[in-house]
């Protein structure tokens, strides 16, 4: 995976390396450095990236019509605790490869990914 970057413009954008390709929880668009709604959809986007929807699952159901897989759902709100709520408002980095460590710490045995 790839890592994930957010930086801020002079007018204050956030930007990040993750696609906006699902949106349930933000209209306002992804956000860092506090726990809500923008947040929350970034982490939704990234793990959505992380653990993809496979062929033949259903799912769950976003607020746009978009399905994610049932552990990028599962996981999104801790990450955004964990990840996404501390880095500063100025913008940061969290490493692919953390990532992916944390996914594989926290999914259940026999779990897929």
């Amino acid at each position: 995976m790839k890592d994930v970057v957010c930086t801020r413009d002079v007018t204050g954008a956030l930007a990040c390396s993750v696609p906006r390709r699902h949106r349930h929880h933000s209209p306002g668009g992804f956000e860092i450095g506090y726990g809500g709604s923008g947040p929350a959809d970034l982490a939704l986007n990234v793990l959505a990236a992380a653990l993809p929807l496979r062929a033949g699952q259903e799912g769950v159901r976003l607020w746009d019509g978009t399905r994610v897989s049932n552990a990028a759902w599962d996981l999104h709100q801790a990450f955004a605790d964990a990840f996404l709520a501390p880095l500063p408002r100025a913008g940061g980095t969290i490493a692919g490869a953390v990532v992916e460590a944390w996914i594989v710490a926290k999914q259940a045995p026999g779990e897929e990914t």
